[in-house]
């Protein structure tokens, strides 16, 4: 069996001991974010540097949002109480708990789970996944200003990773959940989404490897 590791400092992912490529390095070189907009450079081009303070805030709250949603007590700055009140407004949402309610989840759940891709090479970690026999759901924390365009394809990479490790067949939902002060943004991509989306994906990814061969 594989081993797969993840440095959390380094924020890379090493399966046997070789790095792999992970779904948001994927993402962070071929878009970035700049006056509340999508914007492209050309893959040839270096990854996107990310403000240190961003990214340490973004690791913070998912760590929080990972012991809330397990039920597990912890502390935190309290400059993110805004973002945990959001967090809470979002984990009381109707739509949320009929849809927990209603399919009784109980055969997979997991929380900060990465997991490794040996059909498609690639890593990533999932936020919070549960599922029943015939239904899942995958949902993914965003604490950005604006909700990414890139998020579907992020989430369809995710959940092919739960089906090649789980041979999940159940038809599976994805929740991007863009949590700011007090509140929160929803985009649900239903099953019937997730081919186009994880193919985009896809698409990314190999040329992304075409100008990275050095790194396998």
């Amino acid at each position: 069996m594989s081993v797969l590791l993840f440095d959390p400092i380094t924020h890379t992912y090493t399966v046997d001991g070789v790095k792999k490529i992970s779904v948001t390095q994927v993402f962070n070189r071929v878009a970035t974010r700049s006056n509340d907009k999508d914007d492209f450079q050309s893959v040839s081009g270096s990854e996107f540097y990310r403000f240190d303070e961003s990214r340490d805030f973004g690791n913070e709250f998912h760590k929080v949002a990972g012991f809330t949603v397990s039920d597990v007590s912890c502390s935190y700055d309290p400059v993110m109480q805004p973002w945990v009140n959001g967090l809470n407004k979002f984990l009381t949402e109707k739509e949320l708990m009929d849809f927990i309610t209603e399919r009784n989840f109980a055969d997979i759940y997991d929380v900060e789970k990465p997991l490794y891709s040996k059909k498609y090479d690639y890593v990533g970690t999932l936020d919070w996944f549960f599922s029943n026999i015939g239904t899942a759901l995958l949902i993914d924390w965003k604490t950005g200003t604006i909700m990414p365009k890139l998020a579907r394809y992020q989430t369809a990479a995710y959940l092919e990773l739960i089906k090649e490790n789980y041979g999940l067949r159940s038809n599976a939902y994805r929740w991007t959940v863009r949590i700011f002060e007090n509140g929160y943004e929803l985009e649900i991509r239903k099953p019937s989404d997730q081919q186009s989306d994880f193919n985009k994906f896809l698409s990314l990814l190999n040329v992304y490897k075409s100008f990275s061969k050095g790194m396998k």
